[in-house]
């Protein structure tokens, strides 16, 4: 209490007690993945984003996020000018393959030759067609400001350059679904052309799995900035209204959600 110091006049507070600044209002950053999680169900992106729960899937993801980083490897030493050959690509596999913890030893060997099976497969088809010429980028992370208050970012697979024709790669390791993958691909496409300048981009994905390349046919560049911004709005606005559908069933959070079908 300042008026237990007697030798501090009254005409001397102001100058003594700091002024409240006012907050900044800090900007969002949104990627892919959190318009997909919340387009899908927004109390689902609350449970995600917002509260930050662990959902206790890790198998997919963590073989998808293996295969990922080996592909990266091999592609930046071909970038690089190395010679790459199937033996190498081999050896690659076995010296940077991650063991997940908590799998038994026989698990942890099935998934790392059903990655090696299908990394293999692919380069036995298309490793003539990879130079360090026609790489662009691997594994490329993009951070772009919509408006000064709006970041997108996420990051390419794989971007090919064929003189002006720019390939933008994504791969998967799953089975082909139903999944429209469209707008993905034209939010990495959005992304490019706003860094890059270039709207001569044509989208594909890879399935691993099946070795099959699919063209993906892009969304207007307007339809993807509308979502950008109508979604960071609505997130901002903390509207996380459940969406109950038949992706419930393949939900994380069914247990702790009041909106779940019951079983």
């Amino acid at each position: 209490n300042l008026e237990s110091f007697p030798f501090i006049q009254k005409k001397h507070y102001q100058k003594i007690i700091p002024l409240r600044k006012k907050n900044k209002k800090e900007s969002m950053v949104i990627s892919f993945n959190k318009i997909k999680t919340y387009n899908t169900c927004p109390l689902q992106y609350k449970y995600r984003m917002e509260w930050n729960l662990d959902s206790q899937r890790f198998g997919g993801m963590l073989f998808g996020n293996n295969v990922h980083q080996l592909l990266e490897i091999i592609f930046k030493q071909i970038k690089q000018g190395e010679k790459i050959t199937i033996k190498i690509i081999e050896k690659i596999i076995e010296d940077n393959w991650n063991n997940v913890v908590f799998r038994r030893e026989e698990e942890n060997l099935k998934f790392k030759t059903a990655a090696k099976n299908q990394i293999v497969h692919f380069f036995k088809d298309k490793l003539s067609e990879f130079n360090p010429d026609n790489i662009f980028s691997i594994e490329e992370s993009f951070h772009y400001p919509i408006n000064e208050n709006l970041l997108v970012d996420g990051r390419y697979d794989l971007i090919l350059k064929n003189k002006n024709n720019i390939e933008i790669i994504d791969f998967k390791t799953g089975d082909h679904k139903d999944e429209n993958y469209e707008t993905q691909l034209s939010f990495y496409k959005y992304c490019f052309n706003e860094k890059y300048k270039n709207n001569n981009i044509n989208l594909f994905l890879i399935y691993l799995k099946d070795n099959k390349k699919v063209k993906v046919n892009e969304k207007p560049l307007k339809d993807i900035n509308k979502l950008i911004l109508s979604t960071a709005k609505a997130i901002e606005t903390k509207d996380f209204k459940a969406k109950p559908g038949k992706h419930c069933s393949d939900c994380a959070y069914t247990s702790i959600c009041d909106f779940a079908p019951k079983k």
